[in-house]
C-alpha cells in the first residue's frame, strides 16, 4: 500500500501522535539490529535502513506506520544511544566548552540548514539532513551541561512523552474556550492557550504515571519472566 503524501498519511489528523508510530517502530528496528548484529552490523543496518528511508521520501513514497519516516529517523536514536551510553551528559572537565559552542554553532544552522519535516516528506540531500542536525544536538546537549537543575523544566522533559500524547486534545478545546471567553488575538492567545496547556499537564502527568506506568514508559510493560 504505497500512497503519495498526504492522502497516505493517516496519523496526520492526529496532530503529533505520528511521531509515537514511527518512534514505536524506530524501537522495534533498534533493539532487532542489536539482536541479531554485532555493532558494526548495526551500523551498517541503520545507515542501509537511512539511504533506503531517503530515497523513499525524495521519490514520495509513503510506507504505513510511517515506516519511511522511522527509517530516516534510525540514524538520530543512534546518536542518542550512543550519547547516553558514552555518558555525555555527566558532568566532565569539558563542560564550560560548552558555553563556547551554541553561538557558531546557531551561526551555522541559519547559514546552511533547510527545512526537515519528515510528515510531508520534505527533506534536504543526505549529508545535510544528518550532519547539520548532529552538530546541533552535540552542541545543545554540550552546551546545556553548564544549566543547572531547572525542577518544573526537567519535569516536563523527563515525562514529556505523555505531554506529546494529549496536549493535542487540550490545544483544540482550551483554544475554542479562550476565543469564546476572552477578547485577546495573536501572539497573547498562542502564550495564554500554551500556559494553560501546560498547566493542566501537570495534572495528567501525575495522574498517568499513578495509574498507567507501564503506558506512560514508567514501568517495564512486560515484567521479566513473562511468557507470551
Amino acid at each position: 500500500m504505497l500512497f503519495p503524501p498526504p492522502w497516505g498519511r493517516f496519523w496526520k489528523s492526529a496532530g503529533a501522535l505520528w511521531f509515537l508510530v514511527a518512534l514505536f517502530l524506530v524501537n522495534l528496528l533498534y533493539y532487532s539490529f542489536q539482536y541479531f548484529f554485532n555493532k558494526r552490523g548495526v551500523l551498517f543496518a541503520i545507515i542501509l535502513c537511512s539511504v533506503l528511508g531517503y530515497v523513499l521520501m525524495k521519490n514520495k513514497v509513503v510506507l504505513p506506520f510511517e515506516a519511511d519516516i522511522s527509517l530516516v529517523s534510525l540514524p538520530y536514536f543512534l546518536l542518542g544511544c550512543i550519547l547516553r551510553e558514552k555518558g555525555f551528559m555527566r558532568p566532565s572537565k569539558y563542560d564550560k566548552l560548552g558555553l563556547f559552542v551554541i553561538i557558531p554553532c546557531a551561526v551555522l544552522i541559519y547559514l546552511f540548514s533547510e527545512d526537515i519535516n519528515f510528515l510531508y516528506q520534505i527533506v534536504p540531500n543526505y549529508f545535510k539532513l544528518y550532519l547539520i542536525p548532529y552538530i546541533a544536538i552535540l552542541s545543545l546537549f554540550w552546551f546545556c551541561n553548564n544549566i543547572p537543575y531547572i525542577p518544573l523544566i526537567c519535569f516536563y522533559g523527563r515525562y514529556s512523552i505523555i505531554v506529546l500524547g494529549t496536549h493535542q486534545l487540550l490545544i483544540s478545546y482550551i483554544f475554542f474556550a479562550v476565543k469564546l471567553f476572552l477578547s485577546i488575538h495573536g501572539s497573547a492567545l498562542y502564550w495564554t492557550i500554551f500556559i494553560i496547556v501546560m498547566f493542566i499537564e501537570l495534572f495528567i502527568i501525575k495522574f498517568m504515571i499513578k495509574y498507567f506506568p507501564r503506558v506512560t514508559a514508567q514501568e517495564e510493560f512486560f515484567k521479566s519472566g513473562w511468557k507470551i
